[in-house]
């Protein structure tokens, strides 16, 4: 037996996020390919509410932590016991909307049928990390493609002072199928028209 194959392509509102996309489009996907579009939101009210509590508390290290790895990161980082219920907040939900439609409508321009693309919007659960989430929405996904955010060296050290790795380093070392990480400096073409699919079929082991 046999199902179309699914791909999972990582997304946020970064610009390496679009490259990857695209890359997707120009290197890996055809129009027999299920394509899984996934991007994890967080309740932007409580980030609010802890930016403003650490930069009038001139905690900058805390507040870096933040701005860098995102709310869910920073959980991990200070053990803060009144965010931990926060449930995801509607602006927050309209966020990854907008995030799913632009990274769609990019698709779309490459000739990808629209009936060939989900959108998945992920709220990591209490104590699980962003990279964590969106491998369990891409859970039935053959493969996934996801970009950088093409961090400094100081950002990396922030990062590893923490005891944290980057959302693509931890979907590398946790995923169970192949990921394909596009870097922020890889060419990409203007213009791009997916291939034509021949079946796009992978063979489910019984």
């Amino acid at each position: 037996m046999a199902r179309r194959r699914r791909v999972a392509v990582l997304v946020d509102a970064s610009p390496g996020s679009m490259r990857a996309c695209r890359w997707g489009a120009n290197v890996a996907l055809d129009t027999e390919t299920d394509v899984v579009l996934v991007t994890a939101v967080n309740d932007t009210a409580t980030e609010s509410a802890v930016r403003d509590k650490f930069s009038t508390g001139g905690d900058d290290y805390a507040l870096s932590v933040i701005n860098l790895f995102g709310l869910s990161q920073y959980r991990r980082y200070a053990h803060l016991n009144d965010l931990k219920n926060a449930s995801p907040s509607l602006p927050s939900q309209n966020e990854g909307d907008r995030v799913l439609e632009h990274h769609k409508a990019q698709l779309l321009r490459c000739e990808i049928p629209e009936a060939r693309i989900e959108k998945v919007i992920v709220h990591p659960r209490r104590n699980e990390t962003t990279a964590k989430a969106v491998l369990r929405a891409a859970k039935k996904c053959d493969s996934i493609i996801c970009g950088t955010r093409g961090l400094g060296a100081l950002q990396n050290s922030l990062l590893k002072m923490v005891g944290l790795g980057s959302l693509s380093h931890e979907v590398v070392h946790n995923a169970t199928v192949p990921v394909t990480v596009v870097p922020v400096t890889t060419p990409v073409p203007e213009m791009i028209t997916v291939r034509q699919g021949s079946g796009g079929k992978t063979s489910l082991k019984k």
